[in-house]
């Protein structure tokens, strides 16, 4: 009886671990931490939400450019990030005084909930061009859920955006925050 066990439980193992299910690191599968913002984001073409922690980097400091632009200071570089999935909710070109002190205590908001931050983001084709230079885009999400981009949406500073990079995988749950 005992050997019986041992067979049918060494060929579940082996079923187990010769599936065809897709390795994703930024598929939490239980063993990693994860979070949960209201919409998710989107990494490689698919929305997620959960998010593994893993699909991230540390992320040590941040100060705004624009709405939706972000100079993230990551481990060792400093990175352009455009909030993914978001446009500016004004057309102007530079950021006013009003507009510019409202996002920063946004800013302090998402920062201050957490110590570290981290931008999951997608693959290096998803890079948009900005006046400030090329940035990769993403979402800065704190360990307990805060998205920066869903707080920004909230507060009628940013909407959501059409793109090229699954961007209406988000369009319709971002649309939903501006219109609470």
């Amino acid at each position: 009886m005992k050997r019986i066990f041992l067979s049918i439980f060494a060929l579940s193992f082996i079923a187990i671990s010769c599936s065809d299910s897709p390795n994703n690191s930024a598929i939490p599968n239980g063993n990693e931490p994860s979070l949960q913002t209201r919409c998710g984001i989107i990494f490689d073409g698919q929305l997620l939400n959960p998010i593994s922690e893993d699909s991230g980097m540390e992320v040590y400091g941040a100060s705004i450019v624009d709405s939706n632009i972000y100079r993230v200071t990551l481990d060792r570089r400093t990175e352009l990030v455009y909030l993914h999935g978001t446009r500016k909710a004004n057309n102007d070109e530079v950021l006013n005084f009003e507009s510019s002190d409202s996002l920063q205590r946004t800013l302090e908001n998402v920062l201050s909930n957490e110590t570290n931050l981290f931008v999951p983001f997608n693959n290096s084709t998803c890079k948009v061009s900005t006046p400030y230079g090329e940035a990769i885009l993403g979402n800065i999400v704190s360990r307990s859920g805060q998205s920066l981009s869903e707080e920004l949406l909230e507060d009628g500073e940013l909407l959501a955006a059409d793109g090229n990079c699954g961007e209406e995988l988000v369009k319709n749950c971002y649309e939903g925050i501006v219109q609470d």
